[in-house]
């Protein structure tokens, strides 16, 4: 009797284990949903704030069609995954959209997380895969937020408009674009894009593309890619 109660005495005193975290935590962050009033954007948005402190560089990340109709609530982040994997800090912000993005819209979002929260305005990033690598273009030639880096992935064309017919190249003539797009797509053709990619290669010398070869509508392994993460945060304005 004496033994049982020394034992339970002894478990008395283990520290309470912490409860499992949702799947949608990432280790390193605090994950919020934003309420907002913004016209052309959803009234909600995730963001994934660093648990490190003082200013934070700030990653944008648009989504694709596929999310248009989907609870944004419900959205992790790969791209914060791998900040903290390959040790960078920065925010990421998940906004959503019914409709193509706008720029004016997203400018408005920029002014009101940069009011709200500590952030280093010399590096904010956007980028976004599918619709949200066309959004991405979309800020880069009507914005008018200063972006250090723009990242579209799986973009740059459609079946019937390409990047290059729409906008002038010239107007991002001078800043960091790093291209991402899968060799097999057929959603937004392969063929297009990198006619848009070369054209804008000859124009701007801060542009990058890369080819995911056989990989068909998808990020491809950009998330993962170490050299992606140490370009992104040598873009400063």
């Amino acid at each position: 009797m004496k033994f049982l109660i020394f034992v339970l005495l002894s478990f008395s005193h283990l520290p309470l284990q912490a409860a499992p975290t949702s799947k949608l935590d990432i280790e390193g962050y605090q994950r919020s949903i934003l309420n907002l009033d913004i016209q052309g954007l959803g009234k909600q948005a995730v963001y994934y704030a660093s648990d490190k402190t003082g200013p934070k560089p700030l990653f944008i990340y648009l989504h694709g069609a596929g999310w248009m109709r989907k609870d944004i609530t419900k959205s992790t982040s790969p791209i914060a995954k791998g900040f903290m994997e390959f040790g960078y800090t920065c925010d990421v912000l998940l906004p959503h959209s019914k409709s193509m993005w706008k720029a004016k819209s997203l400018d408005q979002l920029i002014s009101k997380i940069v009011k709200t929260n500590d952030i280093d305005t010399t590096k904010i990033y956007i980028g976004g895969f599918s619709m949200g690598g066309a959004g991405t273009w979309v800020h880069g030639f009507e914005g008018e937020q200063a972006i250090a880096a723009y990242v579209p992935m799986g973009s740059g064309a459609s079946k019937t408009a390409k990047v290059h017919d729409k906008w002038d190249l010239k107007d991002m003539k001078d800043k960091p674009i790093w291209m991402f797009h899968g060799e097999k797509d057929k959603v937004v053709p392969y063929e297009n894009a990198a006619e848009t990619a070369q054209l804008m290669k000859e124009l701007n010398p801060h542009f990058k593309f890369t080819t995911f070869e056989g990989v068909a509508h998808t990020p491809g392994g950009v998330y993962k890619m170490k050299s992606f993460y140490e370009w992104l945060f040598k873009q400063s304005l």
